[in-house]
């Protein structure tokens, strides 16, 4: 009796835990329309409604295993604006987040930097201000952040030059400043594409030697000083690399 007794326990608490995820959900969902200030094409308004399964509403995926848990939001070029609710941070399912080209403005949540499984972060395009949030430096299995034409201040989290899964990683024309780090791809063992062209960034430039994968570097239009690095010529990937409009010293290498 004592046994199917907790056993019948431990079935309602999980339902009740399943439940509670999927309201937090929707919950967090109805949030980040509600700090949506102008949505010309009524993507939202007429669609992001409590009359529709919140898995069904445009731009919006729920995983195939846990039904009622949002994976993706994809809003890229939706005509938005508005800022970011910090409820974001909820969706902790969250694998996919994509909501470049529209107009939202303030600051990027910190809280985003909790969404432990998220692997795009896709927020180019926008008008977004204040500092990279430091939490960024937690998303673990990140494997793209385009932070790119914004209006972000401050320093780049070197954390962030931690995340061995990162693939893609764009900061061009914020107004970022301070430095890289030294040795900026030693724990980036899959960097493909690193841009932070037109920003405000210094310091001695970086060196390249471990970013052996990169197929694309850009640090041009900043402060950086220096030489010219002379590692790239063992690059077999390599397709383009851009170091204008700094302060280096030296020729540029060529081939052997």
């Amino acid at each position: 009796m004592g046994w199917a007794h907790t056993v019948l326990v431990l079935v309602i608490c999980m339902g009740i835990t399943s439940t509670g995820s999927s309201y937090n959900d929707e919950a967090a969902l109805l949030a980040i329309k509600n700090r949506v200030t102008s949505d010309p094409n009524n993507l939202l308004l007429n669609n992001w409604t409590q009359a529709t399964p919140f898995c069904n509403w445009y731009g919006v995926t729920c995983s195939t295993r846990h039904t009622t848990r949002v994976t993706s939001i994809r809003l890229l070029s939706a005509g938005l604006s508005g800022t970011i609710a910090k409820e974001i941070g909820n969706l902790s399912f969250l694998v996919f987040l994509e909501i470049g080209n529209n107009s939202f403005q303030g600051d990027v949540p910190e809280e985003i930097g909790f969404l432990h499984r998220l692997r795009h972060l896709s927020l180019q395009y926008n008008m977004l201000s204040g500092s990279i949030p430091q939490s960024f430096g937690l998303l673990g299995s990140l494997q793209l952040l385009d932070l790119s034409n914004n209006h972000l201040i401050g320093t780049i989290p070197f954390s962030i030059f931690n995340i061995s899964s990162l693939g893609v990683i764009d900061f061009n024309d914020n107004q970022l400043q301070g430095t890289l780090p030294t040795d900026i791809c030693r724990n980036l063992p899959r960097l493909r594409a690193l841009s932070a062209t037109s920003n405000q960034l210094g310091g001695e430039l970086p060196s390249l030697d471990k970013c052996t994968q990169a197929i694309y570097i850009s640090l041009s239009r900043n402060r950086f000083t220096g030489s010219l690095p002379k590692e790239f010529r063992n690059f077999s990937v390599l397709e383009g690399l851009y170091l204008g409009w700094n302060n280096l010293t030296g020729n540029t290498p060529v081939s052997d």
